[in-house]
């Protein structure tokens, strides 16, 4: 009996920490990077959405590579920052932006539409603003979260 209420308070506590907010970073200062240019930053898992500092341009080219792992929760396993290999249970689409959780994320302003970055993109933003980025995961789930991914964003020659 002792044994079945520690596990019941063990799953309560890890119910209760998985409920935790968001930790908010320091944004980066800002920057135009000019063709070539890169800029590194760090993004956490347990992270809010963090600036980059970067300001992008309409139709110009950049790259993002993102290098390193980090968990949504010890249910959840380790993924890269395409969010492949996370657990079955841990994989989902919270907030119906057509892709999995447990990736890299970006925004063209702290307000924008959500879009995919995963470990490598090129992308043209089809607007002018800062880029943001974090780990993409259910809104109340943050609190568990752990590691981090090294990203290099690099606007092309």
């Amino acid at each position: 009996m002792k044994r079945s209420r520690m596990i019941v308070m063990a799953g309560l506590v890890l119910f209760v920490a998985g409920c935790g907010g968001r930790i908010k970073f320091e944004d980066y200062p800002k920057v135009s990077l000019e063709g070539g240019q890169s800029r590194k930053v760090e993004i956490h898992a347990i992270g809010a959405l963090r600036g980059t500092g970067i300001k992008v341009r309409a139709g110009e080219r950049y790259n993002i590579i993102a290098t390193g792992r980090w968990s949504n929760g010890p249910i959840c396993g380790e993924t890269e920052a395409d969010g492949r290999g996370a657990t079955s249970h841990c994989r989902n689409d919270p907030l119906n932006l057509g892709f999995m959780t447990h990736s890299l994320a970006g925004r063209i302003g702290a307000s924008g539409t959500p879009f995919y970055v995963g470990k490598n993109l090129d992308f043209e933003p089809k607007e002018n603003g800062e880029l943001f980025l974090e780990d993409y995961d259910h809104p109340d789930w943050y609190g568990v979260n752990s590691g981090s991914v090294n990203v290099t964003i690099t606007k092309a020659s």
